[in-house]
């Protein structure tokens, strides 16, 4: 009698898991249905897959949840084939009708490009057309800030091109100004730099407004920049001889300098 309850609670309880694993293959989308399949495609940088998929009805933008994933992000094919690097797989969804603006969590597909994309990816999305490159995340960050965070300085000069707002102040209190002079703990970035100035940043701006410290553009630029960046901030600039909280002005900060340039930069700010 013991035994025959023991195999009967055994059948019960064998039975129990076969039915959850088969629920939950399920509902992660581990069966061969054709969602699926665009997914682990669009994974795989499999372009033939991808088109024959698409081909035959598949949804570009049907979303997938990642078992046991804490984030509870829902996937799209086209973010999976970004974070893969694969540029001919984000062509093909693209030309397949993907929505190259659904995020994913609080990030666009741009945003996943420039954070774990390859540059070729960067730069398809970046030329399409119908991108939104004025969208921001939940810190109220556009795209500009992600190119300069991780060190993508072409993509950063073509946004700030495409009239990206580099002014823009995210919840944080930062500009894409601070970031690209190093302002807050990041490396910096002269390409974009340069670009704003090429495109009406003034050297009379304020690099940290929040500081209240009274840095100028230029004077950033006479302490930590090439000549042609101290020239363009220069010929924006009004106020040469302004100083900060520290009192000290441009050409003080160019004679901070290291690398043999404080007589050129002086030079420079006496015409």
């Amino acid at each position: 009698m013991d035994l025959r309850k023991k195999r009967h609670r055994w059948w019960s309880w064998t039975a129990i898991a076969v039915v959850a694993i088969l629920a939950v293959c399920f509902w992660s989308g581990s069966v061969l249905s054709s969602p699926r399949g665009l997914h682990a495609a669009s994974r795989a940088g499999d372009v033939a897959r991808i088109r024959e998929l698409l081909r035959s009805g598949a949804d570009p933008d049907q979303e997938q949840r990642l078992l046991f994933d804490k984030t509870s992000l829902k996937y799209t094919p086209l973010v999976w084939a970004v974070r893969g690097g694969s540029d001919a797989a984000v062509e093909a969804l693209v030309a397949g009708g993907a929505d190259v603006n659904k995020p994913v969590g609080h990030r666009s597909p741009l945003a996943w490009a420039i954070g774990e994309g390859s540059d070729g990816v960067v730069a398809a999305l970046i030329q399409h057309p119908a991108i939104d490159i004025h969208v921001v995340n939940f810190a109220g960050q556009n795209a500009l800030y992600s190119a300069i965070s991780h060190c993508r300085d072409a993509a950063a000069r073509e946004l700030v091109r495409r009239n990206v707002d580099f002014r823009r102040v995210d919840n944080f209190g930062v500009t894409c100004i601070e970031l690209a002079c190093g302002a807050v703990g990041t490396r910096g970035s002269d390409v974009a730099l340069d670009a704003m100035l090429d495109c009406g940043l003034s050297g009379d701006e304020l690099v940290g407004a929040r500081f209240k410290d009274g840095t100028t553009v230029l004077m950033f630029a006479c302490r930590y920049c090439g000549l042609d960046i101290v020239q363009k901030a220069l010929q924006s600039s009004r106020n040469v001889d302004a100083v900060d909280a520290s009192g000290r002005s441009a050409a003080d900060y160019s004679r901070e300098r290291s690398d043999g340039q404080t007589a050129k930069i002086l030079s420079m700010l006496r015409k």
